[in-house]
Parts: structure tokens; sequence; C-alpha cells
């Protein structure tokens, strides 16, 4: 049954603020549902607020309109004029725990990531072999896996160890990419036409995701993490890595995109975060 209790889950959201584990949820929530949040509100932003909106950043992720064979669905779904409406009621209210009970907001996300990611992105104007691009369509895929992952109809249909499987590749993946793009010397022009001019905030911390090294040994954390032969440690080193970019790299990035990334790896962190870190504790614990 869907909780529709608006004021209820929002009062009950922000008590929960007040412990580890009810922030932890809820950046979760936020990672989970932000990006494709964020792109609905960008655009209702635009007809109603004179907002600059997402011309910008979709021109420098190469979009020119849905392409492929689910083109149409893209065409009836995610350019239907009152899809940026659903979708931001629909993410805003998740994140503050309505509609928990349901699936259609996992759902309904998920759908808009996958159609997102399968027929835009797949069209972009750069070609799907620019790193930008790849990076753009693996983490959408892989937040619209988490999305499946929570559901009553994946829970029907897939084994425990299943899921936890999905999710493990869902979250290792998209890295795991872009350590081997990174260590085949792939050009990052498109990253830097967008926005990214070093290593942000975080400065030499951040630094450390571009070093030489960092490549070989996120494919070994990854691998050791996907296989199941360190879980807490790697994952350790994957929530890093995750926060990092998150933090420090994709907030770059022109907006909306920027927030989005951000959001898509805060869902990925908080995957890694569960395998390593206690549910009231913020001390990771390895043993």
């Amino acid at each position: 049954m869907m909780n529709l209790d608006v004021v209820g889950n929002a009062r009950g959201t922000l008590t929960s603020l007040t412990t580890v584990s009810g922030v932890k949820a809820v950046l979760e929530r936020i990672g989970m549902f932000g990006a494709a949040t964020v792109a609905a509100w960008t655009m209702i932003e635009a007809e109603h607020f004179g907002g600059a909106g997402n011309g910008a950043a979709m021109k420098a992720l190469g979009i020119r309109g849905p392409t492929g064979p689910l083109a149409p669905a893209a065409a009836l779904f995610l350019l239907n004029p009152f899809w940026k409406y659903a979708q931001f009621l629909i993410g805003l209210g998740a994140i503050f725990g309505v509609g928990r009970g349901s699936d259609v907001p996992a759902l309904f996300t998920a759908t808009s990531m996958t159609l997102f990611a399968n027929t835009m992105l797949a069209g972009s104007a750069h070609g799907t072999k620019d790193a930008l691009v790849r990076n753009a369509m693996a983490f959408e895929y892989a937040v619209a896996l988490l999305h499946l992952c929570t559901t009553s109809l994946a829970r029907k249909q897939f084994s425990p160890k299943q899921i936890s499987a999905i999710r493990k590749c869902a979250v290792t993946v998209p890295p795991l990419m872009m350590s081997f793009l990174m260590m085949q010397g792939a050009s990052f022009a498109k990253f830097t036409a967008a926005g990214m001019s070093g290593p942000g905030v975080l400065g030499p911390v951040a630094g450390l995701i571009f070093h030489p090294l960092h490549g070989p040994i996120a494919v070994l954390a990854y691998l050791a993490y996907l296989s199941g032969f360190s879980t807490r440690r790697a994952s350790l080193f994957g929530l890093c890595d995750y926060l990092i970019v998150a933090i420090s790299i994709a907030p770059q990035l022109i907006n909306p995109w920027g927030r989005m990334l951000t959001c898509l790896h805060l869902a990925c962190a908080c995957v890694m975060m569960r395998e390593c870190v206690p549910t009231n504790s913020l001390i990771p614990k390895l043993r």
C-alpha cells in the first residue's frame, strides 16, 4: 500500500535527520531520486520561472533527441509535456519518504533514467565511444538498476543473492569502465568542455583520482569487491572514490548535469557505505 501522507512523511524525514542512520537514509534517497528530480525541476524552472533550462548541458552531452528502437517510447514518456511535473513530484516526494511501500516511485524513475540513457545519450553527437557519454550512460543505467533492486517486482523475480549480485555489478561496472578508459589514455576533452578544470575543492585529495597509479589500484579494488574476495576494504575504497567525485569533480560540470552526476555518485556511494560502515555510525568497520 502506497503511503501518501505527505505531511507525516515530511515531518518524519526531518525528525530522522537527528540520527546518523536517518541522515544516511535521506542521503541515499537524494542520491537515488536526485538526478531525475533535478532534470525535471530544471525544465519546470525554465518554463515557469525564467530559469536557464538544460539546453547548455544537453549541448555539452551532444544530445539531439531520442534515437534507436526505444525512441517512440522516449517520445511518449520523456518528451511528454507532463513528464517533468510527474517526475519532479514523484522524485521530491520519494526523497521525503512519500510513496513508501509502493514500487511506483522507483519504477517511474528507473524508466526515466533508462530511456534517457538508451535513447538520448545513445544518440549523442559525440558518439557513444566518448568518455563523457560513456560515463553518463553507465551511471544512469547503474542507478536505474539500483532502483529496480528495491522493488517487490525484483524480489519476486530474483533471489536475494541475485539481487545482491545485480547491485554489486551496478556500482562496480561504471568505475571499472572509467578506470580502464583512463589507463588507455582516452580523451577527456569533452569533460573539460563541460566545465571540469581540475581536482576541485578537495585539491590534492581529488588529484589522486588522476594519478597514473589510481587506475590499476581501482581495477583491483573493484574486482575484489565484485568477486567477494574483499568486501569491506574494497567497498571503503569505492566509497572514498565515489565521494571524492561527488564532492569535488562532478559539481564542476555544467548544470544541471553536474548536479545530476553528483546525485548518481552519491547513490552508488551509499551502496558502498552499507558494506563497510555500520548503520548507526560514520566510522568504517573493516573486520
